[in-house]
């Protein structure tokens, strides 16, 4: 049987724990506090669980950075207009930011590489095809 609360890893020696596992574990009398004994005995090394995030869960890509990132474009103009329809047409979606999101994210698809300049301070939008051959 799985236990999410902790991992036994025998080739590295390791006993991986939740957080909420360790907390649990520092009170007296329970059972997490008698399994946590038991994982000592074995004279592993224990660590916590720590959560990995991917760059794109941490960047919090709101309307308002999509908008400040498009203003730095260069035909920022039409871009915003274009944002501008998209999001009111999003109003009709189950959810709209996803809409608007995935809009964003096709029409930018480098948004999150440093950017690509234009001799006017601009940044070069690359299309999202851009490296498919055209047959």
């Amino acid at each position: 049987m799985k236990n999410p609360q902790y991992k036994i890893d025998f080739l590295t020696n390791t006993i991986t724990i939740t957080k909420k596992f360790a907390e649990a574990a520092s009170q007296m009398g329970n059972d997490e506090f008698t399994i946590m004994l038991e994982l000592r005995k074995m004279g592993m090394r224990i660590q916590t669980k720590t959560v990995e995030r991917s760059k794109e869960q941490c960047s919090h890509l709101t309307y308002i950075k999509m908008q400040n990132y498009i203003a730095c474009v260069a035909n920022s103009d039409c871009y915003l207009a274009d944002f501008e329809a998209i999001r009111r047409a999003s109003m009709g979606q189950s959810n709209p930011y996803q809409y608007v999101r995935s809009w964003f994210e096709q029409t930018f698809p480098n948004h999150a590489a440093l950017p690509e300049l234009d001799e006017n301070r601009k940044i070069v939008v690359t299309p999202a095809n851009y490296n498919q051959e055209v047959a």
